[in-house]
């Protein structure tokens, strides 16, 4: 319904609207004010990497970001990467938005010397280069508003590199947002709740816990709670299942792997966050759902049960000899 209702800005073509016009469509959307607006005097075309260097970080991406933070559905951002690399100007705003996160990802999981390697140059400039690019391409997608799963992808990837820069404070302010933005979409429901098809479910499902899980280290960061009890959310684990068991349109949900698949090191991050939630968030409060304070005893038995599932379902399945 939001998708009727709300006038798409992905549709316009930037190529044919004057600056003048650019910024008052901006200043009127209010999506570049807490990235600023250098957007307006920048054209992002230019801040694409090459055909060559798009595969380079889509490798580097595969190799270091993707088994630990599993967002994506590798082949359908397969097929976006390699139209990106062909043809830019056909790129949708959210897809431009979920590319530079992808960039800012690679980047920051390289050393100086790996990008003077495989990028031709210095990691800082890189860095700031894809920073500054998801920043614009995010307000462009008008992330405050979208109701885009995909802008919402490249907003966590964007917040968990970030938090990798030490700015933890920004990240800790922006989660607020994304858990909000998150609770719009309606992700923070399990999708079986509103008969979504097997793939839409699981890729809710991925981004609603890697939402959770930054809503865990913030509240680290701050030294606080967590912002929301178990009692906020009913969105199911992912399935511990690789990526070629599903695919867009599939009706039927795949089989589960028993064992060790792609899904599993995120699982028992995962299923950790669940445990440190239920040890962290103490206050009784008054409203509908409070919580209880757990004694010593609850405690240890939580982190013992936790220990014994992780065991039972992913632990004893893993070969120390393949990392």
């Amino acid at each position: 319904m939001r998708d009727i209702l709300d006038v798409s800005s992905s549709e316009d073509d930037e190529n044919h609207r004057t600056p003048e016009h650019l910024a008052r469509q901006e200043s009127a959307s209010h999506q570049a004010y807490i990235f600023g607006y250098s957007s307006l005097m920048v054209n992002l075309k230019q801040m694409h990497p090459t055909p060559s260097q798009v595969f380079i970080l889509w490798e580097v991406f595969k190799d270091n970001v993707d088994p630990v933070v599993r967002i994506l559905h590798r082949p359908t951002a397969t097929k976006i990467l390699m139209n990106a690399s062909s043809n830019v100007d056909g790129l949708s705003k959210p897809a431009e938005a979920l590319l530079f996160a992808i960039y800012f990802a690679s980047v920051i999981s390289l050393d100086d010397q790996q990008c003077m390697e495989l990028l031709k140059d210095s990691r800082h400039a890189l860095v700031n280069r894809f920073r500054f690019a998801a920043e614009q391409a995010l307000a462009r997608a008008g992330f405050l508003s979208s109701s885009s799963l995909m802008v919402l992808q490249a907003f966590v990837f964007f917040l968990i590199c970030v938090r990798h820069q030490d700015d933890s404070r920004l990240v800790g302010s922006l989660t607020g947002l994304a858990i909000h933005l998150a609770q719009a979409l309606g992700i923070h429901r399990d999708g079986t709740n509103f008969h979504l098809n097997a793939f839409d479910t699981e890729m809710r499902r991925r981004l609603w816990w890697h939402v959770s899980i930054l809503d865990n280290r913030s509240a680290e960061d701050y030294g606080v709670e967590p912002t929301f009890t178990e009692h906020f959310y009913d969105t199911k684990l992912p399935l511990n299942i690789n990526d070629d068991d599903i695919s867009p349109g599939m009706k039927d949900p795949p089989v589960e792997r028993k064992g060790c698949s792609e899904m599993t090191f995120c699982l028992i991050r995962f299923e950790l966050s669940v445990v440190s939630r239920r040890l962290n968030f103490t206050s009784s409060g008054s409203g509908p759902c409070p919580v209880e304070e757990r004694t010593l005893e609850d405690k240890e038995k939580i982190i013992d049960d936790c220990h014994k599932n992780l065991e039972e379902k992913y632990l004893q399945y893993c070969d120390m000899n393949v990392p």
